[in-house]
């Protein structure tokens, strides 16, 4: 086996999949598969993507006949993956040369299941901002849910290294057509399952802007769904920690849905979908003073529930 699997989700990103993979071929760990998930792409990227597989047997290649989303893609490559630990890249993004085989060290050396490294973030104005995480080993039992929700480590599942242990024989739940909040939802699920975090305080991913990203709508029906059933994921599985991780969970599920509101969203539409998801007890009165104070409780009640002083918040 593998020591790492390294999982590129692909998806109609021609002028960027090139960077992506020659970052991970060029690995100074060897000792690694790369699967590529294309989730049915229409341009370029499926070419270049067997270039790359023709002269590099590490690299499996998993196609999709229609497009399923992000979720999706995550799916097919933990169910593909044979590494001892696993690792995620969004295909329009890279790697430093040596991230698996700093995180892999990390992992080994400190029995960790979860490894937690820096990244950068390149803009399109060419300038760059870094963001580390806390140097900290937690070894209590819900130390990792602990420091994603105090936020001194990201939800995102890429500049990390996972155990394949926290995928094995778990029942998690992917969605298709999941695009927006995707690694929320499937972080919250595992989260509870890891025992040892390890911090690297290097930066080991980049994570590019692109002019395609800046095009996405952010205000579609769909997009705001899995925000919300990512939210309710992310409540549910905190449900049985100590108040303050859950309490934690449920403020950051209300602040999402008013910064939304702050957005422009259609509140109506916010407020049938809040419901669908099973979090409309979290928007009672008594719900919001305990949570947020008596000052912010009387404006965001008022907001969701009317919208009579929106023009004050």
């Amino acid at each position: 086996m593998p020591k790492v699997s390294v999982l590129i989700a692909a998806y109609n990103i021609g002028k960027y999949i090139s960077r992506c993979l020659e970052s991970v071929v060029c690995q100074t760990l060897e000792d690694i598969e790369i699967i590529v998930v294309d989730d049915c792409s229409t341009d370029s990227t499926p070419e270049i993507i067997d270039r790359f597989a023709a002269s590099d047997k590490r690299i499996k290649v998993i196609r999709h006949e229609e497009n399923l989303g992000l979720s999706w893609v995550r799916k097919s490559g933990i169910e593909a993956a044979s590494g001892d630990y696993l690792t995620f890249v969004d295909g329009d993004d890279s790697l430093r040369p040596d991230a698996c085989a700093i995180m892999y060290q990390a992992a080994v050396s400190e029995g960790a299941d979860a490894v937690v490294a820096g990244h950068e973030y390149s803009k399109l104005d060419g300038t760059v901002e870094r963001t580390l995480p806390e140097r900290k080993i937690d070894l209590s039992h819900d130390g990792f849910m602990r420091s994603l929700m105090e936020n001194k480590i990201t939800w995102t599942l890429w500049a990390k290294l996972y155990s394949k242990e926290l995928f094995s024989g778990r029942q998690l739940e992917f969605r298709k057509h999941f695009n927006n909040a995707e690694d929320l939802f499937l972080t919250a699920q595992f989260a509870p399952a890891v025992r040892k975090l390890v911090s690297v305080p290097e930066t080991l991913y980049v994570y590019y802007q692109n002019s395609e990203s800046l095009t996405q709508s952010k205000k579609k029906r769909r997009d705001l769904e899995t925000m919300l059933s990512a939210s309710a994921m992310c409540v549910r599985m905190t449900s049985g920690m100590d108040d303050g991780i859950r309490e934690m969970a449920e403020r950051k599920a209300i602040t999402s849905v008013f910064n939304k509101l702050k957005a422009g969203y259609d509140r109506k539409m916010i407020v049938e979908l809040v419901g669908q998801t099973g979090l409309a007890p979290l928007y009672s009165f008594s719900s919001l003073s305990k949570r947020l104070g008596l000052k912010k409780a009387v404006v965001y009640w008022s907001v969701f529930h009317s919208g009579l002083i929106a023009r004050f918040f």
